[in-house]
């Protein structure tokens, strides 16, 4: 079985660009004025696209011929992701609960 030790560097050499990138892109995020919920939104998104690079390829989760580890990995963000909306449901529900009503 032949291995091209190039071709696995080039690889990892590109990820880790892609983390540099999106290091980049987070600490420049962090300076724009954004409502709080956007910002929030936004650190998630370039959070996830970190974590999944990192265990996809440092991890060897695309490589592998596990389905089950692919299960788990779905059900795990489809679960985060209800859960998140959850909580925002929620917190619009109360939102201005506790304002006086207006004209009285």
């Amino acid at each position: 079985m032949e291995h091209d030790v190039t071709k696995t560097v080039r690889l990892y050499m590109a990820v880790f660009g892609g983390l540099l990138a999106l290091t980049i892109v987070t600490v420049w995020a962090a300076s724009w004025e954004t409502a709080t919920g956007l910002g929030v939104v936004l650190a998630l998104l370039i959070a996830s696209t970190k974590g999944t690079l990192v265990a996809g390829f440092f991890m060897h989760l695309f490589s592998d011929r596990f389905p089950l580890i692919a299960r788990v990995l779905v059900f795990s963000a489809v679960f985060f992701v209800v859960m998140v909306v959850l909580v925002f449901l929620g917190f619009v529900d109360s939102f201005g609960a506790n304002r006086a009503p207006i004209g009285g």
